[in-house]
């Protein structure tokens, strides 16, 4: 397994940072783990009321194939702050499951005009 840490170049950047978990066979993702890569601006905390302490996801992928990886689980929990009085604590978990692999048969005929 491997552990792959990822954050923007520029660390003025407000977007993703994590951790992603590798399968070390078939080099395909088995867990991802993110967060902003920083704090929402200190203006728009402050002067706007809105934050969003926690944010971040979790997605956990398995193997149901030799190939085929699929994402089986997503999650995060965070809380909103938004303009000075809403404030709430939000809570996502979603689960996939019931995948089959679907194997088709084909075969391309030639069209030939009857005359």
């Amino acid at each position: 397994m491997y552990r792959i840490r990822f954050r923007p170049q520029d660390k003025n950047d407000l977007t993703w940072a994590g951790e992603a978990l590798i399968d070390a066979e078939e080099f395909q993702p088995v867990s991802v783990f993110t967060h902003l890569s920083r704090k929402i601006p200190f203006f728009v905390r402050t002067m706007l009321g809105t934050n969003l302490p926690g944010i971040g996801f979790n997605v956990e992928y398995r193997r149901f194939d030799e190939g085929v990886w699929f994402p089986v689980s997503f999650g995060t929990e965070f809380r909103l702050r938004a303009v000075f009085f809403i404030n709430r604590d939000i809570t996502i978990s979603l689960a996939n499951s019931g995948f089959e692999r679907a194997k088709v048969n084909s075969k391309i005929l030639q069209y030939e005009p009857t005359q």
